[in-house]
């Protein structure tokens, strides 16, 4: 199926690049995410993406009512810890 057809408001979807303009900054400034996947987020608003791919750019992004993290490990960061209740709690490991 599209995955325009399975998210939806309560999804958690883990992808690898993230939405474009959302945590994707590389070194020299330049925006790699994905223009596809931002319109899926922003469409159907997952409730949390999990992201890497740009070691670059670690940490939380708020995309309307959806948290972006990029949870990949560099120079910034070790990894996240997530709690998900009502809330969604993310801790950026140094």
């Amino acid at each position: 199926k599209p995955v325009m057809e399975i998210v939806d408001e309560e999804s958690v979807l883990v992808t690898h690049i993230p939405p474009y303009k959302t945590q994707d900054r590389v070194f020299l400034g330049h925006h790699i995410g994905s223009k596809e996947l931002r319109e899926v987020v922003e469409t159907c608003k997952p409730r949390l993406v999990l992201c890497g791919h740009v070691h670059e750019d670690p940490g939380i992004t708020k995309l309307g009512n959806t948290t972006v993290v990029n949870c990949s490990i560099g120079k910034r960061t070790e990894g996240v810890i997530i709690e998900i209740n009502d809330e969604i709690d993310v801790e950026l490991i140094d």
